[in-house]
């Protein structure tokens, strides 16, 4: 009988994990849950089915009973990093985020040069309203080890949550390189970079929500005066407040990969 047709009842621990694991990873959280409860009633000293089950927990918003399990797992295991990095995100989630962060320092101490945990630490220290940690983190990072996107985008935030405008858009072009946001797949238009605009057809793209849409919406009329035609994609919410919008020549509610723009 190969694993997959295996009952609960017929697997080993060591067989149940690995499935739990599989489902969880899968998003079928039920049956993770079921699986993970085998584990641990029939080995309740296992750590990391603890913070995994934890981990599925958070998924679920049960905060609570996932801090309880990322917790038991460090009492059986008090330098998992698993769970010291699972047990750092519940306690940001609920308001903790004063012992996440110390959490979060204690892992970047061991691997000083780790830049996912510096990123880590960085959004830790935004949770507190540590901003300007946060760029002192960052700038000491790339002293040492070169620049990193992920760095600079946990940077960008921070530089803007500190009215330091030039430094924080400059450092939010790494936004494109991650998964913060992304240009449309297969985009036929090239993205503009500052080049000369003048009888150029310049197409707008919603790119966050409603809120960056109007507060980025103040320089279509700087695009105009640059000499370019001005079209913006706009979410059906927004279309009646952005109608007369100065600066916006056409506004579409979609574009075709079609249709013809220069940037």
């Amino acid at each position: 009988m190969n694993q997959t047709a295996q009952t609960p009842q017929t697997m080993t621990v060591q067989q149940a994990f690995q499935q739990a694991v599989e489902k969880h990873k899968a998003g079928d959280y039920d049956a993770a849950a079921k699986l993970y409860r085998l584990v641990l009633a029939n080995k309740p000293d296992l750590p990391t089915a603890w913070t995994n089950f934890g981990a599925l927990l958070r998924a679920q918003k049960k905060f609570d009973v996932a801090l309880a399990y990322h917790r038991k797992a460090l009492q059986l295991s008090p330098q998992l990093v698993n769970a010291l990095s699972n047990l750092a995100n519940v306690l940001a989630d609920i308001g903790q985020a004063e012992e996440a962060a110390e959490i979060r320092e204690d892992l970047l101490n061991a691997t000083p040069d780790d830049w996912g945990r510096i990123r880590d630490l960085a959004i830790a220290y935004r949770g507190c309203w540590r901003n300007q940690d946060v760029v002192d983190l960052v700038d000491a990072a790339e002293a040492r080890l070169g620049p990193s996107e992920e760095g600079q985008l946990q940077r960008s935030l921070a530089h803007l949550m500190l009215g330091n405008y030039a430094e924080g858009f400059r450092d939010f072009e790494a936004r494109y390189s991650g998964d913060e946001v992304a240009l449309p797949k297969d985009s036929p238009w090239p993205r503009w970079t500052g080049e000369p605009l003048d009888g150029k057809r310049l197409l707008i793209l919603p790119e966050q929500g409603f809120g960056d849409a109007i507060l980025m919406a103040r320089f279509l009329p700087q695009l105009k005066a640059m000499g370019a035609h001005v079209s913006m994609v706009v979410k059906p919410p927004l279309q009646r407040l952005f109608a007369r919008l100065e600066g916006l020549d056409v506004m579409l509610s979609g574009a075709s990969k079609s249709a013809s723009f220069d940037y």
